[in-house]
């Protein structure tokens, strides 16, 4: 055996005179580099130097039909990046039975017994997939056999050990100070120096060893011979072939194992022994195209490269700006991160406009920077789950109501409101049914095309203008107005079927209230005398949507609404939207979508044409007045109802007279105003059950 090693040294210096470059005073004995056709099977694989082969095999517990094995995987990032690794593919958060690779000892002072070493160094790179007791490489023995391993530990610890005839580590060994986790490449080494051992991650010596905390672990050897086979991945217990008695298999990638005849230096380990100094900056994963204030993915990534174009182990810091910027967007999220083993992952990245080719700018302190390629940013696709799903209470009954604001909303911006009103058939209170069918295009136009906040109670029972639905639709419109910033002369009603009616029915109500009303298929039988006594409801901006062959309500109901607002006896249809003809009379106009039935909606709602969303996001409810004369007034001064303790002046409107006045002329003067016989004398007209308060307004 002296004769054999006598040669392995002389061939290993005759490689050094042919240009393989080995550290000053040592030589590599053996150097597993795992390198194949990517995503190939490995089944073995000989170390470059001494040519032992380890081999895979199954543990004999393994279930049939197991898929457990081991590929050519990815390479590490710090070492030979053309290359590949073990791809250990056992079960998560199994770590016994399993897959590894063994050899088998070949007798007395086998060579990877190691017995014959008066120092030594073992180093691996390693990604574990997961947090378990598991083996990177392991040379076991019984009794006074001697054995050496590196493993992984549950505690998220590395674990090492050698044995000698008389000297022994526990299995407690740990690296406490230098603790991994799964997903991420490590470089791990023990080294021996003759007298003590010394252990490192990624290049940082550990000074918090074991139970007792030592930065060296006295070892004075020789490792004692072994007649047990070598695992890599797994523990092998014996040297049968394939192993009878193996576990602790490890779930992860191993690359490049070298054991070296000497205690090596930080800068002899592989880690340092890949690349040159880092020079320029290319891109890993190029950005895709994203939704527009929705992360990147998958994440971003710069290489630190050298001259030479290797990865490098590179720790500086890269920074990320928007480069060609079509539309003005921001970039958001972490901008500069540094690079972990050469390479800077951004994975929070998103820009907040949509736009086609937007680039971005990578840099570094000193070194070239680069653009990466053109991306697109789109328009986010809103559906009817990402509504808020809120209720509103007065205390008695409940209103479930969805609500969707628009894109990039700010509280600094005062909005439209929509007010959606469902059909009868999606009443209800599970939140979901009046948004989960027929209104897809509203939400998804209110969000970016036409951003307003939208508003969809959903109605308890099959009536909107009787109790309790009528006074908690207001509720939960008032709710929306005090809580959200509303633009309060741009305030949008418009529901199909039985909340068509509704619309129609608390625009009457209301009409100051709203900028325009839209009721499609709606079923109101307004009077001459309904319509004469209302002259301001005649004034909002409205327009009537109805199927001609409509068999559940009659299209008769908004052929007589459109006349009785219009001052009309007769309809004459001018133009067409839709592909049907429309009829315009003043504020009002109408559509009638000629053969069709009840269902029309969503020819409005969902159309490329946007005829309708142009039209109702155009008006303006003019500004309301409230005239009243001085002397009328108590010593100068008009007393006014309020609620919830906020004044006009915050745009919240508590009655049909949307009275507004600066909040310099109101004053609170109670809480509890009533009568001689105990009632209140002032109520509030859109939220009756509020808590009122009182306020009075001074007079010139």
């Amino acid at each position: 055996m002296n004769i054999y090693r006598q040669f392995c040294r002389c061939w290993l210096a005759c490689l050094l005179l042919l240009g393989f470059q080995f550290h000053a005073g040592s030589a590599t004995l053996f150097q597993w580099s795992f390198d194949g056709p990517p995503g190939g099977t490995l089944s073995s694989s000989a170390d470059s130097v001494s040519g032992v082969v380890v081999t895979k095999f199954n543990d004999a517990t393994l279930s049939a039909g197991a898929t457990n094995t081991i590929q050519y995987g990815p390479p590490n990032p710090w070492y030979n990046h053309n290359g590949t690794s073990a791809d250990f593919q056992n079960t998560v958060g199994v770590n016994d039975p399993g897959v590894g690779l063994f050899a088998k000892d070949t007798g007395v002072n086998c060579p990877f017994d190691l017995s014959t070493q008066s120092s030594l160094t073992i180093e691996a790179f390693v990604y574990p997939y997961d947090i378990r007791q598991s083996v990177i490489i392991r040379k076991y023995g019984s009794g006074g056999s001697g054995f050496y391993y590196i493993d992984m530990r549950t505690d998220r610890r590395f674990g090492f050990r050698l044995k000698s005839a008389s000297q022994d580590f526990t299995d407690q060994l740990e690296c406490n100070d230098l603790p991994y986790t799964s997903n991420q490449w490590y470089h791990v080494a023990l080294v021996w120096d003759g007298s003590a051992v010394t252990f490192y991650v990624n290049d940082v010596q550990s000074h918090d060893l074991g139970t007792d905390h030592l930065t060296a672990i006295p070892f004075s050897g020789p490792i004692a011979d072994s007649n047990y086979g070598l695992g890599i991945g797994t523990i092998v217990r014996g040297n049968s072939s394939p192993p009878a008695n193996s576990g602790q298999f490890f779930f992860g990638r191993i690359d490049e194992i070298r054991i070296s005849d000497a205690a090596l230096s930080p800068g002899q380990f592989l880690i340092n022994q890949a690349t040159g100094t880092a020079d320029h900056l290319a891109m890993g994963q190029q950005p895709g195209s994203a939704t527009a204030g929705q992360s990147i993915s998958p994440p971003i990534t710069v290489q630190v490269l050298d001259q030479s174009g290797n990865l490098t182990v590179s720790t500086t810091s890269v920074t990320v700006a928007v480069g060609n910027n079509p539309c003005g967007g921001t970039l958001s999220g972490t901008l500069t991160v540094p690079a972990v083993a050469g390479v800077a992952t951004f994975s929070d990245l998103s820009i907040d406009i949509p736009g086609n080719c937007y680039t971005l700018t990578v840099s570094a302190t000193g070194l070239t920077g680069t653009n990466s390629s053109a991306f697109n940013i789109t328009t986010a696709a809103r559906t009817w789950q990402s509504g808020l799903d809120l209720y509103y209470t007065d205390g008695t009954n409940t209103m479930p109501y969805r609500l969707y604001l628009p894109q990039n909303y700010s509280a600094a911006t005062n909005y439209p409101l929509v007010l959606f009103l469902n059909g009868a058939g999606s009443a209800g209170t599970n939140n979901t049914a009046q948004v989960s069918q027929h209104v897809a295009g509203l939400i998804a136009r209110t969000y970016s095309d036409y951003p307003a906040i939208l508003v969809a109670p959903q109605s308890t029972s099959t009536i909107w203008w009787m109790p309790p639905d009528n006074s908690l639709t207001f509720g939960v419109l008032a709710e929306v107005r005090r809580n959200y910033a509303v633009d309060e002369r741009r305030i949008y009603l418009t529901g199909l079927s039985n909340g068509g009616t509704g619309a129609g029915l608390y625009a009457y109500g209301y009409p100051t209230l709203f900028a325009a009303v839209s009721p499609m298929s709606c079923g109101i039988g307004f009077t001459p005398d309904n319509i004469t006594a209302n002259e301001p409801f005649t004034q909002i901006p409205t327009w009537l949507f109805h199927g001609s062959a409509d068999t559940v309500l009659s299209v008769d109901y908004s052929r007589n609404y459109y006349m009785l607002v219009a001052g009309l006896t007769n309809i004459v249809f001018t133009q067409t939207n839709y592909g049907y003809p429309t009829a315009i009379s003043g504020p009002i106009r109408y559509t009638e979508f000629t053969g069709l039935g009840h269902d029309i909606w969503e020819l409005i709602y969902g159309a490329t044409n946007t005829d309708f969303y142009d039209w109702m996001f155009s008006q303006t409810r003019p500004p309301s007045t409230f005239t009243f004369v001085t002397e009328s007034a108590n010593s100068g001064a008009f007393v006014f109802g309020g609620s919830n303790n906020v004044p006009f002046a915050t745009g919240y409107l508590l009655t049909s007279t949307n009275l507004q006045i600066p909040a310099s002329q109101w004053q609170c003067i109670a809480t509890n105003w009533c009568d001689v016989n105990g009632s209140l004398m002032f109520t509030n007209d859109l939220d009756p059950n509020a808590n009122q308060r009182f306020y009075i307004l001074k007079l010139p």
